[in-house]
């Protein structure tokens, strides 16, 4: 039986700081070699979120630090996480 995958979340404040990306990544490529499972990476963006949805004029209420997405921020959200910051991920990842 293959061993479980290792979860490992980037924060959002870490995806902001370029300058932490080699340590980072070349630390996620060893742990991928490293362990057997494979990894799982979640990653945050919310900078990146609240920064495109300023642009198109969109705002979200925060609670307790969470963000409240209303229906029709969806779309731009969706368009950061899983386009911009998931498509940046994956080339600094295949890079190492």
């Amino acid at each position: 039986m293959r061993p479980a995958p290792l979860v490992v979340k980037l924060g959002g404040a870490l995806l902001d700081d370029a300058a932490q990306f080699p340590q980072v990544f070349d630390a996620l490529a060893r742990m991928h070699q490293l362990h057997p499972g494979g990894l799982v990476i979640v990653h945050g963006g919310g900078k990146a979120v609240d920064r495109q949805l300023d642009r198109v004029g969109l705002h979200t209420e925060r609670r307790e630090g969470i963000r409240i997405t209303p229906p029709e921020a969806v779309e731009q959200v969706t368009a950061v996480l899983a386009g911009a910051m998931n498509t940046q991920l994956l080339g600094l990842l295949l890079s190492r």
